[in-house]
């Protein structure tokens, strides 16, 4: 039989190395509260922490624009007295000044409230895709067709807003490209749509949405929105957007407001 005096380190052992282990935690943990390590902010914080001026100044200026856009198309709508007209042309106006809007708002904040702004930003957007896709639903398509097709942007529209709303940390390729696929589905309306439009407003309808598509391209190639300050692939994305805003603009304003 062995001697318990002989076994008495090897039970002591343990728990002097786990009493080692406590000290050496409380040891680290003193001298980090002693000297704190700086953190260095993440990039896309960091990017956060100043206004994106051009973008800002874009986005301000698409909306200085679409304000008397809008006020062009329902002016003869009013005089025409089709509440069809007035209304598709209500929605769609809505749509684009409240994107412009909310984007410059959101480029021309830094810090914690551009949190907010960015998903008014994301859902602004889906209601000018809803907004542009309404007047040819309603006026260039029409009937059970149209308002279907009505039915389901605007469905696909408020889906996006409350993914954006519910996921805000998804990134931002999955939204951007649920976008793309509305406006194109959307654009499905245009094929039948092409007595109405004719051959010059099937053109800009789809020339419109192919500067959007192409911009969300160079959009997509800054993944974490860190560029540094000036002009860079943001600014040119905003760019695309005012390209793709006039060219369905002038689509609507020459094939499908009343004459």
């Amino acid at each position: 039989m062995q001697d318990p005096v002989r076994e008495a380190p090897a039970v002591s052992a343990p728990l002097d190395t786990q009493r080692s282990l406590e000290e050496a935690r409380l040891a680290l943990a003193e001298a980090l509260r002693a000297r704190p390590v700086p953190l260095q902010p993440l990039p896309e914080r960091a990017a956060a922490q100043r206004p994106e001026v051009w973008s800002a100044g874009l986005s301000l200026l698409g909306a200085l624009l679409a304000l008397p856009a809008a006020a062009g198309l329902l002016v003869p709508a009013l005089r025409a007295g089709s509440v069809v007209h007035g209304l598709s042309f209500a929605v769609y106006g809505f749509g684009m000044v409240a994107m412009f809007l909310a984007s410059a708002l959101f480029h021309s904040r830094a810090g914690e409230e551009r949190g907010w702004l960015k998903n008014l930003d994301y859902c602004a957007i889906a209601l000018m895709i809803a907004g542009t896709i309404t007047p040819y639903c309603t006026i260039a398509l029409g009937g059970t067709l149209g308002a279907c097709a009505l039915a389901g942007v605007w469905l696909a529209a408020l889906a996006a807003i409350v993914l954006r709303l519910a996921r805000p940390a998804l990134p931002k390729w999955v939204l951007i490209s649920f976008f793309l696929a509305m406006g194109w589905i959307g654009g499905m309306v245009v094929l039948p749509s092409a007595g109405v439009l004719g051959r010059a407003g099937v053109a800009l309808t789809l020339l419109g949405g192919l500067v959007y598509s192409v911009g969300t391209v160079v959009f997509n190639r800054n993944e974490d929105d860190v560029e540094p300050p000036g002009f860079g692939a943001h600014e040119v994305w905003h760019l695309f957007i005012l390209g793709g805003a006039a060219s369905h603009y002038l689509a609507i304003l020459l094939f499908l407001a009343p004459a």
